[in-house]
Formats: C-alpha cells, sequence, structure tokens
C-alpha cells in the first residue's frame, strides 16, 4: 500500500505509523480490512505531521479522525473511532503466553548469536535501527510487564536499554536475564494469578493479562522482521525460526515489515 491513500476530505481518517513498528503494521492492516478509506501518515518523511500527533499526546501507532485521536494499539477503540464492528480475540491463557515467550528467547538468541559485530550495525533501507538495537529492544520488551506487575504502570521506557550494546554476547546476556526475571515472576506470582487487575498503559487502562500478552506479541513480531533480515539482507540462514504452533492464537499482523513492499 502506498504511504498515502487519497481519501475525501471531509472523512479523512489518518493513521501514523513509522516503517519498522510492528503495532503500526497491525493497525494498517485493521484499517485496511475494515474498508474505510485512510491516510497513512509515515511521521519519518512528515516531520509536520510529526508535531500534529504530538498535540494529541501520542505517539505511532495512532488514529485521528473527526478531530479525535487514539492510540493504534487499542484496535477496539480504534474500530469505534471510525465506526466499524469489531470483536478481539480471545486471549491466550497466562501459561501459554509464558511458553510463547520462552519461543521468542530462544529464537531471537539463536539468531542473534549467528551474526557478527559488523553484521549488527546493518540498518534496514527505512528506518534508522541498526539489528543490534533491533535484538536489544526485543530482549527487553517483557521488562516492561514486570515492572508493571508491581508499579501498576506499562514504562515503555523500559523497552530498550539503557545502553546500547554492540556484541551478540552482550544482546544474549539482556535476553537472558529478562527471561530469568519472567520466570522468577512466575514462580512467585503468575502460576495463579488471573492477571485481571487494571494498569495504566499508553493506550489506555487494561489487564495485565491484555499487557502480558501484548509483551509477548510484540517481541515475536520483531523477531519475525528479524529473521527477515538475517536471511533476506544479510544472506545468513537462521538456524532457528519461529514455528506456526508458536504463533497460533496471538493477534500478530499477516506481514512482517511495515515498510510497504518490504515483506
Amino acid at each position: 500500500m502506498a504511504d498515502v491513500t487519497t481519501v475525501s476530505p471531509a472523512d479523512t481518517i489518518k493513521a501514523y505509523w513509522i516503517p519498522g513498528c510492528s503495532s503500526c503494521l497491525r493497525m494498517k492492516e485493521f484499517l485496511q480490512k475494515s474498508g474505510r478509506d485512510f491516510e497513512a501518515v509515515n511521521i519519518e518523511t512528515r516531520p509536520d505531521e510529526a508535531a500534529a500527533l504530538r498535540s494529541f499526546g501520542l505517539r505511532p501507532p495512532a488514529v485521528v479522525h473527526d478531530g479525535r485521536a487514539i492510540s493504534g494499539l487499542d484496535l477496539v477503540g480504534v474500530a469505534d473511532l471510525i465506526g466499524v464492528e469489531y470483536t478481539p480475540p480471545r486471549i491466550l491463557p497466562a501459561a501459554v503466553l509464558k511458553q510463547r515467550y520462552g519461543a521468542v528467547t530462544a529464537t531471537a538468541c539463536t539468531l542473534i548469536s549467528q551474526l557478527t559485530p559488523e553484521q549488527l550495525q546493518y540498518k534496514a533501507p527505512d528506518r534508522d535501527r541498526t539489528m543490534a538495537e533491533l535484538g536489544a529492544h526485543i530482549a527487553s520488551i517483557m521488562r516492561c510487564f514486570v515492572d508493571a506487575y508491581d508499579n501498576e504502570r506499562y514504562d515503555h521506557s523500559l523497552e530498550n536499554p539503557a545502553v546500547e550494546p554492540t556484541r551478540p554476547d552482550e544482546i544474549v546476556a539482556i535476553a537472558r536475564e529478562t527471561q530469568r526475571q519472567l520466570d522468577e515472576w512466575w514462580t512467585r506470582f503468575g502460576f495463579d494469578d488471573p492477571l485481571d487487575r487494571v494498569i495504566e498503559t499508553s493506550w489506555g487502562p487494561r489487564t495485565l493479562l491484555e499487557a502480558f500478552e501484548r509483551s509477548v506479541w510484540h517481541p515475536m513480531q520483531h523477531t519475525r522482521q528479524l529473521t527477515f533480515f538475517v536471511e533476506q539482507h544479510l544472506g545468513v540462514t537462521p538456524v532457528r525460526r519461529l514455528r506456526p504452533e508458536e504463533l497460533a492464537g496471538l493477534p500478530l499482523p499477516e506481514g512482517i515489515h511495515a515498510g510497504d513492499g518490504d515483506a
């Protein structure tokens, strides 16, 4: 789909996104399936629109329509905003989500370990982010959920390490430590918690189970992207890939990358 879709000015739906953003791709696919015309705004190439989005206190993904705005993470809210029916899929049980996250850790660590420090500095053509940064992001996302369990707020600043790693073993160490934190949380609290407590997130008040689901599918989608870049752009055959049964039942986008025509 082109960056900008022609729409009627009187009924403009704007979808703000950036390349490589897993949640942006999910939002754009949702809008495409809704049948509504919309303008897809890449704020990295249209900085004037970035300021407009900030005026709503939002960052990509986000949808703006008729003077109102909502986070693109909230597909129920997006459906309501644009006037379409939508029933979200059932969330997998917490025990299953934890197993799926283990697949993310195993796959991402294996992929990263196959790369050299030089390969880790490769950047996708449409986003200023190295494979090292992408790997460190994958390795850190779950820390937002573990922290939110105690602090009642999903803190996106924890999605990336304070110091950017440059070597494969450094990224793997971050991922292993995140897995350790999740395993410890599960042993102490998660194994019998219904996760129905509501916390504050950037996409509105959500249950811990909803936040947990996002903390699984988000790094899983980025691991799919990492696999794509490792194989298609760096010419490295992945030793481990995420299997269909490990993806099943999660609210993942169908595509791999948020860049138009890239994957």
